[in-house]
């Protein structure tokens, strides 16, 4: 009784959209089953990419993706997951009805905190399935109803599953009204990690070659750098003097200033994969291509992500070394891998630097076996959690659109 009064008197008391120049507009409804995904979470494109195409591959559905906050992300963006992109109705019982009446969603995701209390309950009253993911503390779209008695706490019960993004997440939602076993903290929903090729044979070949050496990565190195790097390695050769160094130059049109720059300045063998010369003793720094990354990443336990500490970002997916075993240094600038090193940060499977001398000293840290070893294990997990939770999210729905 609270919860319907409080939807009838936020009707009331919410001023109504300028109403529509006509009939709204709608693209034809697509045969087959179709998932509504309305999103609020500013942040939710990579989740999307993770999850949108194994909804349309797996589940042979088809997928709309609207919202009805300030939108989170461009029309481009939604061409890369061959979703649909849908202008979402005002959450207004006219608008709601006439959306639902065109396309019958054969199930709701919201992703995010803001929830439609119109879409929500006129769904619900129909039996689509409502799922609620990557939830931190719930709040009502537009609107600063949020107190009412009862509210929050009825439209926290018309989903049937809430995946809150963390612990404390969890108890913000169980304190907003959600109860019993529908409410989960999974996390973040992510794509699987991407596994870079390699040749096995010539991964053995080195592996003989380097014979328990210690290695580390400088991967996707921009020119501004390069002296950093070069500058660490220098430092890091005093700890451990059969230390080396595989750099991966951003440009490949760097390699021979690159090799020049070193031999400039340090006493050093360099070899080129170019010139297919191998790591052995005398080298000191082997300048590679970004064509062998899987190779890379499997013979070194430490990689510096290039771009990051002076550079113009993170340009590589940081997961992909994480995959691999490999423990992680980054600096401050993350490029379009804010949130994927914020989590790799969060539970220590990454190091930041802000200097160069940050970035030996990380490095000499990192020297330690152990201490590799479990930056690295770190990593992997954070890198394979993400995947079980879009699996477990693929699984929900599979289910709710099967009882349709």
């Amino acid at each position: 009784m609270t919860y319907r009064f409080g939807l009838r008197l936020l009707n009331l008391l919410t001023p109504s959209p300028a109403p529509q120049a006509g009939p709204i507009p709608f693209i034809p409804r697509p045969s087959g089953k179709l998932i509504l995904l309305n999103v609020s979470d500013p942040v939710a494109m990579q989740s999307l990419l993770a999850l949108v195409p194994r909804l349309i591959e797996e589940l042979g559905a088809s997928v709309l993706i609207t919202s009805q906050s300030a939108g989170p992300f461009s029309c481009s963006d939604i061409a890369l997951i061959e979703a649909i992109f849908v202008p979402g109705p005002r959450d207004s019982p006219l608008e709601v009805v006439a959306f639902l009446d065109h396309f019958h969603p054969d199930a709701i995701l919201n992703i995010g905190d803001q929830l439609p209390p119109i879409l929500i309950d006129t769904a619900a009253n129909r039996t689509i399935p409502l799922f609620l993911l990557e939830a931190k503390a719930p709040r009502l779209l537009n609107s600063g109803f949020d107190w009412w008695p009862g509210l929050m706490r009825g439209l926290l019960a018309r989903f049937r599953t809430i995946v809150a993004l963390d612990g404390g997440a969890l108890l913000s939602i169980r304190q907003a009204g959600g109860r019993g076993d529908s409410v989960q903290a999974l996390g973040r929903m992510e794509e699987a990690s991407p596994i870079l090729p390699y040749d096995e044979k010539r991964r053995q070949n080195l592996a003989k070659i380097l014979n328990t050496r210690p290695i580390w990565l400088a991967a996707d190195i921009e020119s501004s750098e390069e002296a950093a790097v070069i500058s660490a390695h220098a430092n890091a050769l005093s700890v451990a003097h059969r230390l080396l160094l595989i750099i991966v130059p951003r440009e490949a049109a760097r390699v021979p200033a690159l090799e020049a720059l070193i031999l400039s300045q340090k006493n050093w063998g360099v070899g080129l994969e170019a010139r297919n010369e191998l790591p052995n003793q005398e080298i000191e720094v082997l300048i590679a291509g970004p064509e062998a990354y899987g190779l890379w990443y499997r013979l070194s336990p430490i990689t510096f992500l290039g771009g990051s500490l002076y550079g113009e970002g993170c340009a590589r997916n940081p997961f992909e070394a994480a995959a691999m075993g490999s423990a992680l240094m980054h600096g401050p600038r993350p490029g379009a891998f804010g949130t994927y090193l914020g989590r790799l940060g969060a539970a220590r499977a990454a190091v930041a630097v802000s200097t160069g001398q940050d970035l030996h000293e990380a490095l000499t840290d990192l020297l330690s076996p152990d201490r590799a070893a479990l930056h690295a294990q770190a990593a992997w997990a954070v890198a394979s959690n993400g995947v079980d939770v879009t699996d477990q999210v693929v699984e929900m729905v599979r289910s709710a659109i099967g009882e349709a």
